[in-house]
Parts: structure tokens; C-alpha cells; sequence
């Protein structure tokens, strides 16, 4: 079995309300804890190595997307899964 340790020290979004950070957290944790408990998620995400920073570029969003949306298409992204 593949071991992942994911540690976010940082996670900067800009152009967002600094109200909707919390919920933004916890639909990014959700997601992530979601799609990490498949194994083909972990080995893509393995596949990346030991990086120090991941940037996942531009994130598309729904128009009319909540705050918890907006953490699932992060995670979607930092596992290398399109949106």
C-alpha cells in the first residue's frame, strides 16, 4: 500500500472573501479525505514525490458555487484530477 502524508502549511486564494476561508478549508479537507481513500487517488498523487510546493494554477469555478465547492475543485486539483 501506498503512504501519503499530505501537509498544507499554507493555502493562499486570492480574490476571495476572507469570510468563506473556513468553509473553503473544510470542503477541501472533506474532498481530499474523500478521494484519498481510493487507491488509484493516492498513487496519482504519490506519483508527484516530495515537493515542497504545489501550485495548482487557476481554478475554474462554478457561477453560482458555495464556498464548499470551491475546496472540492482544490482538491480535485492537487490530486491531478480534472475539474
Amino acid at each position: 500500500m501506498t503512504k501519503v502524508v499530505l501537509h498544507i502549511d499554507r493555502l493562499v486564494l486570492k480574490e476571495l472573501q476572507r469570510s468563506d476561508a473556513a468553509a473553503i478549508t473544510a470542503g477541501l479537507q472533506q474532498e481530499l479525505q474523500t478521494r484519498l481513500a481510493g487507491t488509484d487517488a493516492r498513487a496519482a498523487l504519490a506519483e508527484q514525490g516530495n515537493i515542497g510546493t504545489l501550485s495548482v494554477g487557476e481554478v475554474k469555478l462554478e457561477r453560482h458555487g458555495d464556498a464548499s465547492s470551491i475546496g472540492k475543485a482544490l482538491a480535485s486539483r492537487i490530486i491531478g484530477g480534472e475539474q
